[in-house]
């Protein structure tokens, strides 16, 4: 992959695409730490609200220095395709499609399966 990240005409049009340093992994269109649960979108949005390092490393302190330190360099050489980035994350989430792998029954799916297994309840009083 060929790299001019100081020209804004340079950010890929695709994340999926887009390499990742070893401290940051995809998990389907969503980008996480490497070996932990929390979201690049909630990093950014610590970043993007101003939040000090030091702050971070309190809010995430499963997440080793180097680590942390290794994803906000990251996040700095591509700041205008990590606003890209979130926006289309806060947008997939609010239309629900975020997390979902289609392995996950929904709890509407789960009630209607109980219902189906065991009949409908009733409530003796």
């Amino acid at each position: 992959m060929h790299r001019s990240s100081s020209r804004p005409n340079s950010i890929p049009p695709d994340f999926d695409h887009l390499e990742l340093p070893p401290s940051l992994e995809r998990i389907g269109r969503a980008i996480r730490v490497a070996g932990h649960r929390i979201s690049l979108v909630q990093v950014l949005d610590a970043i993007f609200d101003g939040i000090s390092t030091e702050r971070m490393r309190e809010m995430f302190p499963t997440i080793p220095a180097w680590k942390l330190d290794e994803v906000f360099a990251f996040c700095e050489r591509n700041i205008g395709l990590m606003r890209r980035y979130s926006q289309e994350q806060r947008a997939a989430f609010a239309a629900g499609e975020v997390g979902r792998s289609g392995e996950a029954p929904t709890l509407a799916e789960l009630r209607r399966r109980k219902t189906e297994r065991n009949g409908p309840e009733t409530r003796d009083g």
